[in-house]
């Protein structure tokens, strides 16, 4: 909880953040990819892998689903940014070490839509909390609404949607059109129009977490030695948090690791 409401967080929830000029956090993936060319196997599946018992050994061998076939991908080493699940990596032959951590993890579920038509006052955003629950800090049941707030396109709204397990989009886009006109009707909305989605985003598993005794047991610093084991290397939010800067500044960091 701690790596996920930070410093960095609490600042940009009271003084603003910082964003790209066009305000298009997308650009710098796309910017990449064009560097990459076909070298970028995107919207494509590791299905099958061969890598070396220790680090320094035999070269990696891929097999990769894509859109145009499969293909076979042979590289030194490997950098992984997906969240380390059992279910996420399990094709990369896990030996008993690697199994050991990931399957420790826990995690909850996290989407982000885009709505218009709310019928929602202007100029408002809206939290929600339990107000009754000073021993659960004012968070809401889940599933459920963490925020619906207004994006700088008039009329769209971005809404914050978690949950304690996966959930389907129909669920979530359910709960949120029956969330939004309850509070329509409450906050002296507009009654009329039906709720439409114009963007959605999954970032299931989101916050992957370890009880607190196997922190203190040592948990992260077993994952830390993880590194360049079996020549595989980890960046991504399970490592050291949510937010863009701190993962670009570690996985910089690490790069000379990786490639040295």
């Amino acid at each position: 909880m701690l790596k996920a409401i930070d410093d960095a967080f609490l600042n940009t929830l009271v003084e603003g953040g910082v964003t790209s000029a066009r305000r298009d956090n997308q650009e710098i993936f796309d910017k990449a990819l064009q560097e990459l060319g076909s070298d970028a196997l995107v919207s494509s599946t590791v299905i099958a892998a061969q890598r070396p018992a220790e680090e320094g050994g035999e070269k990696t061998k891929q097999v990769v689903k894509t859109p145009n076939g499969t293909k076979l991908v042979i590289v030194s080493k490997v950098l992984i940014s997906a969240p380390p699940t059992i279910s996420n990596l399990g094709a990369l032959g896990l030996d008993d070490t690697e199994e050991s951590l990931f399957s420790q993890f826990t995690s909850s579920s996290f989407y982000c839509h885009l709505i218009a038509d709310t019928g929602l006052p202007k100029g408002y955003s809206f939290h929600n909390v339990r107000p009754t629950s000073e021993a659960t800090f004012s968070i809401p049941p889940l599933p459920g609404l963490y925020n619906i707030n207004p994006t700088a396109v008039e009329g769209i709204y971005s809404v914050w949607y978690g949950g304690t397990e996966p959930l389907s989009q129909n669920q979530v886009k359910k709960d949120i059109t029956a969330t939004v006109k309850r509070l329509r009707d409450t906050a002296e909305g507009s009654s009329e129009g039906n709720v439409s989605f114009v963007g959605y985003s999954s970032h299931t598993p989101f916050q992957l977490a370890v009880p607190s005794d196997a922190i203190a047991d040592g948990f992260y610093r077993e994952l830390d030695g993880l590194q360049g084991h079996r020549n595989t290397w980890y960046t991504g939010s399970a490592f050291v948090g949510n937010h863009a800067a701190l993962l670009w500044n570690f996985t910089e960091a690490l790069l000379p690791r990786v490639i040295g």
